[in-house]
């Protein structure tokens, strides 16, 4: 199903139920990158059939890059969530992290406790 995309892959990791990180050389640039996520989404978006029956994901797929975005997998994992979030109702489903993006954003208001 993923022959394509496999050996591009480093490494996968389940992070929790729904959530998975894949770890790929980005030496190529981000137009590689880019085209990775689309090729990605799209195996992970065709029908999955199970016992005759055909299922449908929607996934969403937040990137960040090392070292630009994170040193380490945890922040790496966070600024990936966080693009995921940034694009809100979007109908894009493939978020890169933007650091500017995330500064522009209008600073939360801490309430009282």
């Amino acid at each position: 199903m993923f022959h394509s995309l496999r050996p591009r892959a480093k490494a996968v990791a389940r992070i929790k139920s729904d959530e998975f990180a894949v770890l790929v050389d980005a030496g190529q640039g981000r137009a590689f990158l880019e085209q990775y996520a689309i090729e990605l989404h799209q195996r992970l978006a065709g029908a999955l059939r199970v016992d005759g029956r055909e299922f449908y994901l929607n996934p969403l797929i937040g990137v960040s890059v090392y070292p630009d975005d994170g040193a380490s997998a945890d922040e790496l994992f966070r600024r990936a969530d966080s693009a995921l979030n940034r694009g809100g109702d979007s109908n894009d489903a493939i978020h890169f992290y933007s650091a500017r993006a995330q500064t522009s954003a209008p600073a939360t208001r801490a309430w009282p406790t």
